[in-house]
């Protein structure tokens, strides 16, 4: 190993935990007389979410290719949380070549990316030896071994939809939605109480901002997941988006719609795309919360220029959080219902 792209996330905790859980894993498979270095590609392009794996796994690839250990940007302070004298990383301010590797041995770096919402990968990449000359570096090579070359056939490439299910205002199965074609039936209620306040926000006479001419739309209102069928506990239920259950109510429709709660089913070539745009109810409540310590500063402002005493103070802005959390409970959530 002569290099790591690590996860990253700039957290004291996490990057500590990250870096002793590396320390541990390759103990006694590094070299003694010398440092590994380390970086992310988080501190040039941010967190990207769930596709920071990627992000780094195409750095990784680069360098390799480049020959060239990175130089990490803006790094100034190291974590006071990581042992650096007592762990087997440093962290490179400057670019440098890569050194060469012993003779027969190809360039290898590793890539981590862990994260709330669903990575959990550690990949290692060799590049490819070629006997006739040392200096010619393909990474994609470390790919090919991984899949075997395959002849395919037209049976191979068929495409054929074998399951259905529908989570939709007015019909929360396939059957239901198709009954709901069929009779020409508008699903569009006025908007349920929980969601936003008519009496609030509804005016068909208003032209300025935070109003709306109207008060009905298409919404889901007797969605219940029934938590036992996934084993999901219902503290998570209570504080993620109810989207992500409607999914996965969804997802258990269409396998059982194709027969595969009865029958098995090639799991090695099975997979879930799932797209979100992250709007609506849950991801205002998230922003809310987000914002409480902004909110707790003009609270505390307000209440000390009104003359209440510090103790008030301080037990008032405590109370402001605990009510909003109890409310939009969306930032206590543990499912990672936030990542879209």
């Amino acid at each position: 190993m002569q290099y790591i792209e690590c996860h990253a996330t700039s957290t004291q905790v996490g990057d500590s935990t990250e870096l002793s859980a590396l320390t541990m894993g390759l103990k006694g498979r590094l070299p003694t007389n010398r440092k590994l270095p380390i970086g992310s590609v988080k501190a040039n392009i941010g967190h990207t979410l769930e596709s920071a794996g990627i992000a780094g796994f195409l750095k990784a690839a680069l360098c390799m290719k480049k020959r060239e250990i990175p130089g990490q940007i803006n790094y100034h302070t190291p974590n006071p949380d990581v042992p650096w004298n007592d762990i087997p990383f440093y962290v490179p301010k400057e670019a440098y070549p890569w050194p060469e590797p012993e003779a027969g041995r190809p360039r290898r770096t590793a890539v981590n990316a862990f994260g709330i919402g669903g990575l959990n990968v550690h990949v290692v990449m060799d590049d490819r030896i070629v006997e006739s000359t040392r200096t010619q570096s393909l990474v994609p090579s470390a790919l090919e071994s991984s899949f075997p070359a395959s002849v395919q056939t037209d049976e191979d490439r068929a495409i054929a939809i074998v399951g259905v299910s529908a989570v939709l205002p007015g019909a929360l199965t396939f059957e239901a939605f198709w009954d709901l074609l069929q009779s020409g039936r508008d699903p569009k209620v006025d908007v349920p109480p929980g969601r936003w306040s008519p009496e609030i926000y509804y005016d068909p006479t208003a032209t300025g901002l935070g109003r709306t001419h109207n008060k009905r739309g298409g919404f889901v209102t007797d969605f219940v997941y029934d938590w036992k069928k996934h084993k999901v506990p219902p503290k998570q239920i209570a504080n993620a988006n109810p989207l992500q259950f409607m999914l996965l109510d969804a997802a258990d429709q269409a396998l059982r719609d194709a027969g595969y709660d009865q029958k098995p089913f090639d799991r090695q070539r099975a997979c879930v795309i799932v797209g979100s745009v992250f709007g609506g109810d849950f991801s205002c409540n998230l922003q809310m919360g987000l914002r409480i310590p902004e909110f707790q500063k003009h609270i505390r402002d307000e209440l000390r220029e009104r003359g209440v005493k510090e103790s008030d103070v301080e037990a008032l802005a405590n109370s402001y959080q605990d009510l909003l959390l109890k409310h939009m409970p969306a930032l206590l959530d543990e499912t990672g219902s936030f990542t879209a």
